[in-house]
């Protein structure tokens, strides 16, 4: 996938945890849309060696598995089920 147009890269250290972090934080900081944001992303991996996107993509993955957990779903669903009660009262 190329980036978007205009996507300029930020710079990112070592890839670890806070600079995950630190890189998502910068994307977000300087762009308005998510596809703004993914594609600073993007631009920013491609100056990284291959490593270090694997490193990227190992916490990327992580982090997504941790918000399948029963505490975040679980939540998520009692809302769901809220709101549908409160729309079929009304």
């Amino acid at each position: 996938m190329r980036p978007c147009s205009g996507a300029n890269p930020v710079a990112v250290p070592k890839m670890d945890e806070r600079a995950f972090w630190t890189l998502i934080a910068e994307a977000r900081a300087i762009r308005e849309t998510d596809a703004e944001v993914v594609a600073t992303i993007e631009a920013s991996l491609a100056t990284l060696e291959p490593a270090e996107i694997g490193r990227f993509l190992r916490i990327l993955c992580r982090r997504l598995d941790r918000s399948y957990h029963w505490d975040l779903m679980g939540g998520r669903l009692r809302g769901a089920r809220a709101a549908a009660t409160m729309n079929s009262t009304t």
